[in-house]
């Protein structure tokens, strides 16, 4: 599968005035990858100008038969003249452009005109450089010396990833929005009580960013050995166990407190806005939103006995899936906490389940053997027998899509500049919560 990249790239001094190759937007066709991956779109648009370019942001994502077209606004990192073939023309003297093309321009023009209150910072021309800056001189103080230019890897809304090459391997400088400000100073702190299990911190700037050490190893939905993944589980677990008597060293970090109170609260709330139920590109169908409504006495009924399984809160993920856990020969790195929160430590199993089916297609008792990795552990440590505690996983995963969902409607959409880049996760969860009712 390929992807086309199409660039809006607006003069640095003259922002009315854009790059076009011929009577098109630059262009490029690459490899398949996610719209917030952009380390092949600098790389091929570098190649196609002879200049220095990062993304600014991504602007908009089509799907049409299969095909998949990204557009982004991209920056000029220096001075340049575009060479043969290219020119700088003024927004009143566009040619005919497709439909798409200009109305991607328009809005990349009405959002350099405005700010928004929840425009991340690495949305804002020069952020690169100086995040750049600011990594480089910290890797050096670290000890580390870089042996190319920094690297812009990821970004969006949620994030911003670039990457430093040194002569010791390889950084990675993340950057996170104000919603995620206890990433920072929560991945620094499990660094610090348990750096077999988490990336090595280089540095931290406060709640807004950190500078970590390459993970090593291979991310987990690589290794498609299911013992491996009953090792990861069981790891996962104990780290949860030991968390779950330190939930005031957690709250005092930021971290937030999203229990089962608070899930059962907004069940109604939910279930009745229309506008949140139709969302996403794919939105769901009026007899699907009739289903999940009838389902509100079951949700309520499972939070509250959930609630009641005498099992104690503690750092639930948010989106424990494969590729966050990092296989290396001492064991397991867990990444990427911006969703955690203190709450119920099973509704991550259920998430974590979910893909199986794609991800170890030839191992047909992986869910039952996976769930009894995870629950052992626990059964263990609270000293009661596995068959209770699967009675509270089959509870936490009629719970886990609609904490999911509710994540989502309360704290991440409310505070993104653009809303389109998340709110497929909605029609996700929501999906997903109607296939745990039909499987309960």
């Amino acid at each position: 599968m390929q992807t086309t990249d199409c660039a809006m790239i607006a003069h640095p001094e003259h922002p009315e005035t854009v790059l076009l190759h011929g009577d098109k937007l630059p262009q490029a066709v690459n490899p398949y990858h996610f719209w917030q991956t952009v380390t092949p779109v600098c790389q091929t648009f570098r190649r196609q100008l002879g200049a220095d370019v990062y993304v600014l942001r991504p602007l908009h994502t089509e799907y049409d038969d299969g095909q998949i077209t990204n557009f982004y606004a991209l920056a000029l990192e220096a001075d340049w003249t575009p060479p043969a073939g290219w020119r700088w023309v003024e927004r009143r003297a566009l040619p005919p452009l497709d439909r798409l093309s200009r109305q991607t321009l328009d809005g990349c023009f009405a959002w350099l005109d405005t700010d928004h209150p929840h425009r991340p910072d690495w949305y804002r021309p020069g952020w690169k450089k100086r995040a750049a800056t600011e990594a480089a001189q910290a890797a050096q103080a670290a000890g580390y010396r870089l042996a190319a230019p920094v690297e812009q890897i990821r970004c969006w809304g949620r994030s911003a990833v670039l990457r430093l090459p040194t002569d010791r391997g390889s950084l990675y400088y993340k950057a996170v929005p104000p919603m995620f400000a206890h990433e920072p100073p929560l991945t620094d702190w499990l660094f610090r009580h348990d750096p077999a299990t988490t990336p090595e911190v280089i540095a931290r700037w406060e709640n807004r960013a950190l500078l970590l050490a390459d993970y090593g190893g291979a991310a987990l939905v690589n290794r498609p050995d299911v013992a491996i993944w009953e090792a990861a589980l069981r790891r996962y677990a104990r780290l949860q166990i030991d968390l779950s008597a330190r939930a005031g060293e957690l709250r005092a970090l930021g971290v937030p407190s999203r229990g089962l109170d608070w899930v059962g609260e907004q069940i109604a709330p939910l279930l009745a806005d229309d506008h949140m139920l139709r969302r996403g590109d794919n939105p769901l169908p009026p007899d699907d939103i009739a289903y999940l409504r009838a389902l509100a006495p079951r949700l309520d009924d499972a939070c509250r006995r959930l609630a009641d399984s005498g099992i104690p809160d503690s750092l639930e993920h948010g989106d424990l899936w494969s590729g966050q856990i990092i296989v290396r020969d001492a064991g397991f790195v867990f990444t990427d906490w911006s969703d955690s929160a203190l709450t119920h430590p099973f509704l991550s199993l259920p998430f974590f389940l979910e893909e199986l089916p794609r991800e170890l297609p030839d191992v047909p008792d992986a869910r039952a053997r996976l769930e009894a990795a995870y629950l052992d552990e626990w059964a263990a440590h609270l000293e009661q027998p596995v068959e209770t505690l699967r009675e509270a996983a089959r509870l936490a995963a009629l719970v886990y899509p609609l904490a999911s969902a509710l994540l989502y409607r309360q704290h991440i959409l409310p505070k993104m500049e653009f809303q389109w880049e998340m709110e497929n996760m909605l029609v996700y969860y929501f999906r997903a919560l109607r296939r745990a009712a039909e499987r309960a």
